[in-house]
């Protein structure tokens, strides 16, 4: 998953935020959800979300790499996360 302005026509959707959630959508094995930095950016304020497992993945038609993240659960506000599993929080914008 990704997130991003795209443009809509006749009820489809398209642009480079389209193409970007198609190609993290792919890295994913079977039954894994995986996000882009930007959207784990963009929900840390969310504390439903618990992130694990950062990978570098290139990805066709995207220059450089890009950080995906699993998805582990969504979990309650008082739940505590599975070892080794991140809660939302910010890191440092890569440049480049």
């Amino acid at each position: 998953m990704h997130r991003g302005v795209v443009v809509a026509r006749d009820g489809d959707f398209f642009g480079r935020n389209v193409a970007l959630a198609a190609r993290v959508a792919t890295q994913a094995d079977g039954g894994e959800t995986l996000v882009s930095d930007e959207l784990r950016e963009a929900l840390l304020d969310s504390t439903e979300f618990v992130f694990s497992d950062p990978r570098e993945a290139t990805l066709k038609g995207f220059a450089g790499s890009q950080t995906l993240w699993r998805v582990e659960a969504l979990v309650s506000k008082d739940a505590e996360p599975e070892p080794g599993a991140l809660r939302p929080r910010l890191l440092p914008r890569r440049r480049g």
